[in-house]
């Protein structure tokens, strides 16, 4: 019989027994590779056993095949407006960058999702918004920090490389 005060978490099969019931979430997953030459079997795979492990349910999966460094990406503006709506509890991705490589554009999009109270979680690297977890949230500020650095060093070690180049032509 449930417990009267908290049905949805606690059950009690038993007199002595209490056991604790996790309440399905519904989760969305988000994927993104930069080019149509790469793919993105592995994230959705390991977004799906993660969910799996979980007992989630899976309940939409955005797929964007464009630069990281673009602000405006469809399946991520759809995922947006769709946890506006509250279409989902949880939203998963692979790794922190494949949601965002600017601090400022990867932050923004978290905060929104915590106003709507959708959780986040990069699933590779133990990042949660889960309140319960505060080590977690301050690594998630860490790592966007260090995503914030990678950006534009790597896009002057190509301007380098252009440059080089067209020196020898």
């Amino acid at each position: 019989m449930p417990c009267q005060t908290c049905p949805r978490l606690f059950q009690s099969p038993g007199p002595r027994e209490r056991r604790y019931v996790e309440e399905i979430l519904s989760v969305g997953l988000y994927v993104r590779v930069s080019t149509a030459e790469q793919n993105s079997e592995l994230q959705l795979r390991e977004l799906r056993e993660y969910a799996e492990r979980q007992g989630w349910q899976i309940v939409g999966i955005y797929q964007d095949v464009i630069s990281g460094a673009k602000s405006s990406r469809p399946e991520l503006n759809r995922l947006m407006l769709d946890a506006a709506a509250r279409k989902f509890d949880c939203l998963l991705v692979w790794k922190l960058d494949r949601f965002g490589r600017s601090l400022v554009d990867c932050l923004n999009n978290i905060h929104d999702l915590e106003r709507n109270g959708i959780r986040f979680i990069a699933v590779t690297q133990g990042l949660d918004t889960d309140q319960k977890k505060p080590a977690s949230r301050f690594l998630l500020h860490v790592l966007g920090a260090a995503a914030d650095y990678a950006e534009p060093a790597i896009m002057q070690s190509h301007s380098a490389e252009n440059d080089a180049v067209a020196g020898f032509e």
